[in-house]
């Protein structure tokens, strides 16, 4: 699942080019490693992605609780936006 959501939300930034999300410049984006579908972390990167697109610090946690609550429900990372896979934070949620 973090696989094809990291490749989709490279895709859509990327205009749905395959060959710019492959020759992508963007190296200091927390999916460039992930956007060909390897490396390691991809939650973890997300994670991050996540901190990057709303203006927070990930070293410090800022911003944390704005991604908590996001509502940007069409994005592609979102249903892993907490850097876990949906049904392990249901569970915590629901715990």
């Amino acid at each position: 699942m973090a696989t094809k959501a990291v490749r989709a939300e490279c895709l859509a930034c990327m205009g749905g080019s395959a060959s710019l999300v492959s020759g992508c410049p963007s190296h200091g984006c927390a999916l460039w490693n992930h956007r060909l579908g390897g490396g390691a972390h991809k939650l973890a990167a997300i994670r991050l992605h996540c901190y990057e697109c709303i203006g927070g610090d990930a070293s410090t946690g800022a911003g944390s609780d704005e991604i908590d609550g996001c509502t940007a429900h069409d994005c592609h990372l979102y249903p892993l936006r907490l850097g876990r896979k949906p049904a392990d934070w249901r569970e915590r949620m629901a715990g």
